[in-house]
C-alpha cells in the first residue's frame, strides 16, 4: 500500500485502511487538537491542572488519545484491533520487572542528587518533613500534623512509607491512569514506527510530548518559565519513552509499560522531598533531576540488553560450531 513501507508491522495489510503514513498523522493531529481544546476551555475558565476540577481533568485526559487509538484500529483492522495497540493478555517475567523498575529511578535519582553538591537531601524523616512543610495548605494543615504524630509514633522513614504505598497502588494507579496513555502512544503510534530503538523512541516520545504541551501551558511540570519547562519535559518524555517501549516489546503487551508508568508516579511526589535544589527547574519528577534519572535507567536497561543479546550471540555461534541444536 502507498506510503505504509517501514511504519508499521499491519502496514501491507490488507483491508480498507489509511496509508499508515496518513492514518499515524490523523491520530496526532486529532489527539493535539481535542487534547488542546480541552486546555483551551480550562484557560478560559481560568482552571488549572493543579486543582479542584483540572485535577480530575487530568485524570481523564489521556483518554480521548485511547479512544481514538482503538477507533481507528477498529475500523481498518477490526480482527487485530486490541493486539495492534497492544492489548494482549501476557504475563511474563517483564510485568515485574515493570513493577520494580521505577525503585531503580528513585535509587539513581538519589545518586545523583548526592553526586551534585547543590542538592540537599533529607536523609532523616525530620528533614523529609521540613522539605515536605512549604506545600501544606490550611485546608491539610490538621492532616499534616496527625501524618506527623503517627510518622513519629511509628519509627518508620515517611520515604520507607511512601514506597510501599507506592508499590502497593502502582497496579491500580497503572490500570486507572497510565493504561489509556500506553494504548495511544506504545501502543497505536509504536505500531506504526520501524526502526532502531533510537528511532522509535524518538517518534514515540514526540508525539507523546505533543499531547503533554497544552498541559505545560496550564501550568503542569516543574515550577519555571514554560520557556524553560517544555525542554525539559520534552526529554522527560524521551526518557521515559525509551524504558516504556523496551517494557511494551519485552512484555508483549501494554500492561507492563502501564504498570511502571503507575507505579513510577507513586513514587513521583516523593523526589522535591528527598532532594531540593536551590533552582525549581531541577525540583520534582518532571524536573531535571527525574529526567536524569529516568534517562539513567533507559541507559542502564540498553546496556544490561545489550550484554545479553552479545552474550546469547557467543552461545548461539559456540552451539553452531559444536553442532548442536540452536533454540529458536
Amino acid at each position: 500500500m502507498a506510503g505504509a513501507e517501514g511504519l508499521g508491522p499491519e502496514a501491507g495489510q490488507a483491508g480498507p485502511r489509511l496509508p499508515a503514513r496518513t492514518e499515524l498523522l490523523s491520530f496526532v493531529v486529532a489527539t493535539t487538537a481535542l487534547c488542546g481544546i480541552v486546555a483551551a476551555v480550562m484557560a478560559l475558565v481560568g482552571g488549572s491542572f493543579r486543582e479542584g476540577l483540572g485535577r480530575a481533568v487530568l485524570f481523564t485526559y489521556g483518554m480521548p488519545p485511547a479512544a481514538i487509538a482503538l477507533l481507528l484500529v477498529g475500523r481498518m483492522d477490526r480482527f487485530r484491533a486490541l493486539d495492534r495497540v497492544g492489548l494482549r493478555l501476557s504475563w511474563n517475567r517483564w510485568v515485574a520487572i515493570a513493577w520494580l523498575l521505577p525503585l531503580a529511578t528513585l535509587a539513581a535519582a538519589m545518586a545523583i542528587a548526592a553526586l551534585v553538591p547543590s542538592f540537599a537531601l533529607s536523609l532523616d524523616a525530620q528533614a523529609f518533613w521540613d522539605f515536605y512543610r512549604p506545600t501544606v495548605t490550611p485546608d491539610t494543615a490538621e492532616a499534616f500534623e496527625e501524618t506527623l504524630r503517627q510518622s513519629a509514633s511509628s519509627g518508620v522513614h515517611p520515604v520507607l512509607r511512601a514506597v510501599l504505598q507506592g508499590m502497593v497502588g502502582g497496579p491500580l494507579r497503572g490500570l486507572a491512569m497510565g493504561l489509556a496513555q500506553e494504548i495511544a502512544w506504545r501502543g497505536f503510534v509504536l505500531s506504526h514506527v520501524k526502526g532502531t530503538h533510537g528511532w522509535r523512541t524518538l517518534v514515540v516520545g514526540s508525539a507523546w510530548f505533543l499531547w503533554h504541551v497544552p498541559l505545560v501551558l496550564l501550568g503542569y511540570g516543574p515550577a519555571g518559565s514554560v520557556e524553560a519547562v517544555l525542554p525539559c519535559v520534552a526529554l522527560w518524555c524521551l526518557a521515559l519513552s525509551s524504558i516504556q517501549i523496551r517494557l511494551r516489546e519485552r512484555s508483549g503487551g501494554v500492561y507492563a509499560p502501564a504498570l511502571f508508568l503507575g507505579t513510577w508516579f507513586g513514587f513521583a511526589p516523593l523526589l522535591p522531598n528527598i532532594a531540593r535544589h536551590p533552582s525549581e527547574i531541577w525540583n520534582g519528577a518532571l524536573g531535571v533531576l527525574g529526567v536524569l534519572s529516568l534517562a539513567a535507567v533507559a541507559l542502564g536497561l540498553e546496556l544490561i540488553l545489550g550484554l545479553s543479546q552479545r552474550s546469547k550471540g557467543l552461545d548461539r555461534s559456540s552451539a553452531s560450531r559444536d553442532g548442536r541444536a540452536i533454540e529458536p
